[in-house]
């Protein structure tokens, strides 16, 4: 008896929810068959704006408009219209000089056709704000700067950068208001790092742009090359000369030739050899009070070479009578 008045009165409530819900949407369709006055939000885009000149002023993102319409093309404009925005054609704006800039005022009331065509309103807009919209402009300024690569990078074992970082284009054009682009004399790549490195690397990198929003940046990307090579190490003798012997002193140096330890590469190899190298002793830097030592120089070497070690790097010199 208990599980059949149970079943009655769970029955009995969904009767009345069901009835409830029928009810409210009656009366929500009745509703929204009348005229509503409400205001209603849309975001606003600009395009074409002219290419030689940049927008330096904060102009509205947001148009309002007061509207009286049907319930159910307000429901909908209001909620079910996924924030459709209104295109502004900046083509069409008559930009007049002003000062140092140049300016374009747009009047939202002449809005009203477009607007209800694009939304399809068939009701009646009372204002649109702001009622008038206005831009600023300057004329663009750019110039040309260096791009310095901001790169990391790590070698496996005896492999070396053959020669200097190649950064093509080498330069980069940076557009923006003069007091912004005057106080910019390079740019950097993104920071990219690149390990183990045993052959050339070429990559494409993007260019950071210090202040987006203010300068454009042409172009977006540079290609990178870091020449790499296998390097053995190798040594030669060189014997040292004499120069800045003003005084034409009488001078013995223990030793008389140095061993000097290179870096070459592999495919530099066979290129190399004891010719190339000349190294000396300066005689303007004795100090006869201090030391009896004097430091070596090299003079020439290959410029393919990388010298790792002078062996000694000073002598010891003595004065003859």
């Amino acid at each position: 008896m208990i599980n059949s008045g149970n079943k009655k009165l769970n029955f009995k409530i969904t009767v009345f929810v069901v009835c409830l819900a029928i009810a409210t949407f009656t009366w929500i369709l009745i509703k929204l068959t009348g005229n509503f006055s409400d205001e209603i939000s849309f975001p606003v885009t600009y395009k074409n704006a002219p290419e030689n000149l940049i927008l330096v002023n904060n102009v509205d993102s947001i148009i309002r408009i007061g509207l009286e319409e049907q319930g159910f093309v307000m429901a909908r404009l209001k909620y079910f219209n996924g924030r459709s925005s209104f295109d502004i054609d900046l083509e069409k704006a008559s930009i007049k000089k002003s000062g140092r800039g140049y300016i374009a005022t747009v009047c939202t009331r002449d809005w009203a056709t477009n607007i209800t065509g694009t939304f399809n309103i068939q009701g009646e807009i009372s204002y649109i704000r702001p009622d008038t919209i206005i831009f600023r402009f300057e004329d663009v300024d750019s110039k040309m700067v260096e791009v310095i690569p901001n790169i990391n990078y790590t070698f496996q074992k005896q492999y070396y950068p053959y020669d200097s970082i190649i950064i093509e284009p080498a330069m980069a054009q940076i557009n923006g208001l003069s007091s912004i682009v005057d106080t910019l004399d390079y740019l950097r790549t993104e920071l990219m790092q690149f390990n183990n490195l045993n052959k050339t690397l070429k990559a494409e990198i993007k260019i950071s742009n210090p202040l987006p929003g203010q300068i454009s940046i042409d172009p977006l990307t540079v290609s990178i090359t870091i020449p790499v090579e296998k390097f053995t190490e190798s040594e030669t003798y060189v014997p040292l000369s004499i120069i800045n012997n003003t005084d034409n002193l009488r001078i013995k140096i223990f030793p008389d030739k140095i061993r000097v330890v290179f870096l070459v590469a592999l495919k530099d190899f066979r290129k190399v050899n004891a010719d190339m190298f000349s190294a000396s002793i300066d005689l303007s830097e004795i100090n006869t009070a201090y030391n009896t030592k004097i430091p070596v120089q090299i003079d020439t070497y290959p410029t393919f070479a990388r010298i790792k070690k002078i062996d000694p790097p000073e002598v010891e010199y003595l004065i003859l009578k």
